[in-house]
């Protein structure tokens, strides 16, 4: 097996972790769940038509520089 061939692409754990995490605080939140087209945002929560809250679900340790963007 080549270097190549060895390689792991992204977990499906992590896609099940995001999107479990993000159902969960769609109904805390009382709103939908919804994809974002961005990379760095996995979790949208729309009440109607509007985004009320945005979230980056992590798996294991972040660096200090990672957390609050806005």
């Amino acid at each position: 097996m080549s270097e190549r061939e060895g390689k792991v692409g992204e977990l499906p754990v992590g896609r099940e972790l995001q999107f479990n995490v993000g159902e969960m605080l769609a109904r805390y939140f009382g709103g939908t769940l919804r994809r974002s087209p961005r990379e760095d945002i996995d979790v949208v929560i729309v009440k109607g038509r509007k985004a009320t809250w945005t979230f980056e679900v992590k798996v294991g340790q972040i660096t200090r520089g990672e957390p609050p963007r806005g």
